[in-house]
């Protein structure tokens, strides 16, 4: 039970749980941020439906509208920028952010299917491979 709600927590938060070699870390994505906002949504307008069958809430509609954006679209937005930033440092400070095999959308390394960390290096910089700058 303990997993299960440790597990939604992580979901409407944004994060997904990447574990290597028995260390379990939580990575955010931007498939994550999407997923969560999804289902957040959801519950939303789950709720929503029934607050407005079972206490005919049709007038109200808006409390509904204001509940999607401050609890959906506005935290997902503050949490895609704030990932961006992330990858951004990240892409500068480490090895991994300047391999060509380095997705800065999902920051993963392709080839090893691995969430890289400022302190795990999936290759470990072996398949390392300068990315083309074009200008």
């Amino acid at each position: 039970m303990e997993k299960l709600i440790l597990k939604l927590y992580r979901l409407l938060n944004f994060e997904v749980e990447q574990v290597i070699e028995d260390d379990a870390r939580s990575v955010v994505t931007t498939g994550s941020i999407v997923f969560g906002a999804i289902v957040r949504t959801a519950i939303i307008m789950i709720v929503g439906l029934y607050l407005v069958d079972y206490y005919y809430f049709r007038g109200n509609w808006w409390v509904i509208a204001l509940a999607l954006w401050f609890l959906v679209a506005f935290p997902a937005y503050r949490r895609y920028n704030k990932f961006n930033r992330e990858v951004e440092e990240f892409s500068e400070e480490t090895l991994c952010g300047k391999c060509k095999y380095f997705d800065k959308s999902s920051k993963l390394c392709t080839i090893y299917d691995q969430h890289p960390t400022e302190s795990f290096i999936p290759c470990e910089g072996e398949s390392w491979e300068p990315r083309n700058i074009e200008k």
